[in-house]
């Protein structure tokens, strides 16, 4: 199976990003964007194209490409072309071979196509995984491979090849027969989520991969098994991202019900690995809606790794409280003068709410009233923008390949982190060829909005407008996740005060999926880590609300599903799409005669 767990890092044929070419399928697609847009229907919420500053290329990364077309690339650029062609070709699929009636679609998803004389190795292999070899289920394992896997245990999209967690997941998600077919489900979600499937087509795939885990569930030995944990695990996230809300609290309810048969958290398979996901993705979800947890940090579910590793730097944290400060000169971080004071600033206020006894008095809760009515003064006098400087006015390390980048963050010499820390004295004084620092804009509107939560003591939700919300996530992605996965710990604190905002967005998906990502890259380096600022987070939250109860009476979770977000709202990046059909809602009689 060497060529398909390659095939992450590969991107097949020979490629011309010009005039780009799937040679597979003889599908031509159209040149790929200058810039990335971030937009909103028609409405631009963010979009770099009119700056001065918008002619670098601050997402570059290492492709393996056989072919010696692709070289060094904008990571973006990449990433889309792999997006537009996956999407192309599913298309080409829909268009030619499932447009048609119900009864025809259910025979054409079980029919098996006969292989080709010439069959490459990839090919091969395909024919066989666990699957009915339909030209559809192949689509939807290259885009699991190729563009999906990409982020599940990556923030920038560039899989660090010693994850451990990733040389599990990969083979796993595809030899596994279960797991294979949630995989399918989960990609064929993500399909129907940019209008490249029909919802008929998307209702086989849920029904096929639901009569295949009551089949385990059924099953006295297979209930149990790692391939069944691993599968409901997965499927908890694809219903809280594209399915209904009873959906999502059924997974949740039988997953709890799982763990407390199989005996605790303490290893349910990959060598621990499906333990720790599980429990950060049950963190995750609950930041995220601002409620309580299923599982993580209650009685029954604890999870021990007895292995600890050096904190990474990049994992630095407000919510970590025995960490070396962010302002420090030998910082491998890259972080403006200002911003490093107030992520300093904004670790002094929350490590005081973490350490409120229960019973805390007005005295301690007067203090804490003060330090944030203290930091909302402070953060009120800073200038909206500042810049932070390098040579050339761009960032030196987005020249780099990620393998590169890692090097340079590890090894980086204290007296060239301080020359490239230098910033102007006044926005007022800036070239207008310099680009405002993202990061800088990010952590100081982040920064008011826990201030301002925590003065009021009241839920982020409660203080930051959609307005605000949407200006932090344009300005994350205008700084690139590239920039983010190295400040990871940052990156999860900022999404941990505005997520619960982005539920009635269009934003919401990735989001939710962004977040999801961030912590388990953290988690997979380092278990503690991660598992400490998602406790520390969840204390927070549970201050800010006094302690009340969020979700419904006799509900598992205040947790809901995304499918309402998703059928409102479609793909955030439409206007980044090929200019193809939507598919979503075609079918819809054929759908109808199959419920029947």
């Amino acid at each position: 199976m060497d060529s398909v767990h390659d095939a992450i890092l590969d991107v097949e044929g020979r490629l011309d990003l010009g005039d780009a070419y799937d040679n597979a399928f003889g599908i031509q697609t159209k040149a790929l964007p200058q810039r990335y847009r971030l937009i909103h229907r028609e409405q631009p919420v963010y979009s770099m194209e009119d700056e001065p500053w918008s002619g670098g290329k601050p997402f570059m990364m290492k492709f393996r490409d056989k072919s010696g077309l692709l070289k060094d690339r904008n990571l973006i650029e990449l990433v889309q072309y792999i997006m537009q062609t996956r999407l192309r070709v599913a298309n080409r699929i829909v268009q030619d071979e499932w447009e048609i009636d119900g009864k025809q679609l259910i025979r054409a998803l079980h029919a098996r196509d006969q292989p080709g004389k010439n069959i490459s190795s990839f090919e091969d292999q395909m024919q066989r995984l666990p699957m009915a070899p339909t030209k559809m289920n192949k689509e939807l394992v290259r885009t699991h491979l190729q563009l999906l896997s990409r982020f599940k245990a990556s923030l920038d999209g560039s899989p660090r090849p010693k994850n451990r967690f990733m040389k599990h997941w990969i083979p796993y998600s595809i030899q596994d027969r279960l797991v294979l077919h949630i995989v399918l489900c989960t990609t064929a979600s993500f399909l129907h989520e940019t209008g490249r499937l029909p919802k008929v087509l998307l209702h086989i795939h849920r029904a096929t991969t639901a009569q295949m885990l009551n089949e385990y569930i059924s099953s006295p030995t297979l209930c149990t098994s790692d391939s069944a944990m691993l599968a409901v695990m997965q499927l908890i996230l694809t219903s809280w991202y594209w399915s209904s809300t009873e959906e999502l609290h059924a997974h949740m309810t039988g997953f709890k019900k799982m763990i407390q048969l199989r005996g605790g958290c303490q290893n349910l398979g990959m060598e621990g690995f499906t333990s720790k996901i599980a429990l950060l993705n049950d963190a995750v979800i609950a930041l995220c809606h601002d409620t309580e947890p299923v599982m993580f940090g209650q009685p029954g579910f604890e999870f021990d790794d007895p292995f600890r590793v050096p904190l990474q730097v990049n994992f630095n944290s407000p919510f970590l409280f025995n960490c070396p400060p962010f302002l420090i000169p030998s910082s491998s971080l890259r972080l403006h003068v200002t911003t490093a004071e107030i992520l300093d600033g904004m670790r002094q206020l929350l490590q005081a709410i973490i350490e409120l006894p229960d019973d805390a008095g007005d005295a301690q809760l007067s203090t804490i009233h003060l330090m944030a009515a203290s930091m909302v003064a402070y953060l009120g006098q800073l200038p909206d923008q500042v810049v932070l400087e390098s040579d050339g006015g761009r960032d030196l390390a987005s020249d780099m390949s990620p393998g590169q980048k890692r090097k340079r963050e590890e090894f980086d010499d204290p007296a060239t982190s301080s020359r490239r820390l230098s910033v102007a004295d006044s926005v007022g004084g800036r070239s207008s060829d310099d680009p405002p620092d993202m990061v800088y804009l990010c952590v100081r509107l982040t920064a008011l909005i826990w201030a301002r939560a925590i003065l009021e003591r009241v839920p982020t939700r409660e203080v930051c407008s959609e307005t605000e919300f949407i200006r932090i996530w344009s300005f994350a992605w205008a700084a690139g996740l590239d920039r983010w996965s190295s400040l990871s710990g940052i990156y999860a604190w900022m999404n941990i005060a505005i997520a619960p905002l982005c539920h009635a967005t269009i934003h919401a998906r990735m989001v939710k999926t962004l977040t999801v990502t961030t912590f388990t890259y953290m988690g997979t380096e380092n278990w503690h880590v991660a598992a400490d600022i998602a406790s520390a987070a969840l204390k927070v939250q549970a201050w800010l609300r006094k302690g009340r109860e969020t979700k419904p009476t006799g509900a598992v979770s205040g947790a809901f599903g995304g499918e309402k977000a998703i059928e409102d709202f479609g793909f955030a990046f439409k206007e980044n799409m090929p200019d193809l059909p939507d598919h979503r809602y075609e079918n819809q009689a054929g759908e109808a005669e199959i419920e029947d």
